[in-house]
């Protein structure tokens, strides 16, 4: 995979992203305009109406912070177009919380199969799935509502599923099973609740399990844009 320090936000802080194997990536850096959220891996547009559902801002504009989705928590949430997350496959997202109520990072709002949610419950990371019955794992690990920006990353292949919190493995995990499903939507689950209350910036997803160099190095390419 390519390793690529690029496009910066007006800040002048540096980007970086593994370019190959990126099916998406929504980073705030670039604009907003008419409801379309850009796409820096050119694949999954999300415009017009259906992109926006509430009204998600578009704030951090100033010298000391990286751009960020900022969500409500009643009622905003993003959709883009709806594709099969695979298996396997790496949902990462810098996250800035303070609520300790459930919030889904990415899931799916509505439709079939809707089968799993990346998810931050009582402040822990967490997986949601159904492969037969509804299952989860993760809440152990690392506080991330403390409203402070976190780069959080799901990384999976087959049942195994690591949990990744500012660049170091958090949790190590075994799924039942080995999963892919569709998802078409940032900061809410199916039948739009569990919203998200708070800061996206950077959601991107990959079609393979990031390794824990790949992770590293991409938050410390990224830090500085969000102060850590």
């Amino acid at each position: 995979m390519a390793y690529f320090n690029g496009p910066k936000p007006r800040n002048g802080k540096s980007f970086a992203v593994w370019t190959d194997s990126l099916i998406q990536c929504y980073d705030g850096f670039t604009q907003m305009n008419n409801g379309a959220w850009p796409d820096e891996a050119t694949t999954y547009v999300a415009t017009g109406s259906a992109a926006r559902n509430g009204d998600p801002q578009l704030e951090g504009t100033g010298s000391s912070e990286a751009h960020y989705m900022n969500f409500d928590g009643t009622g905003d949430y993003f959709l883009f177009e709806d594709y099969t997350n695979s298996n396997p496959a790496t949902c990462v997202a810098w996250v800035n919380t303070s609520s300790g109520n459930t919030q889904s990072i990415c899931s799916h709002v509505s439709g079939g199969p809707v089968n799993m949610s990346f998810e931050i419950r009582s402040g822990k990371m967490y997986y949601r799935y159904y492969d037969g019955q509804w299952r989860e794992i993760g809440g152990g690990g690392t506080t991330v509502n403390n409203g402070v920006w976190h780069q959080l990353v799901w990384a999976r292949s087959g049942t195994d599923h690591k949990f990744y919190v500012d660049g170091s493995l958090d949790q190590d995990l075994t799924m039942n099973s080995s999963m892919s499903g569709r998802i078409n939507s940032i900061g809410c689950k199916w039948g739009a609740a569990e919203l998200m209350l708070g800061k996206i910036a950077h959601f991107a997803m990959y079609n393979v399990q990031l390794s824990a160099h790949q992770v590293s190095v991409m938050f410390k390419g990224q830090r500085r844009r969000f102060g850590v």
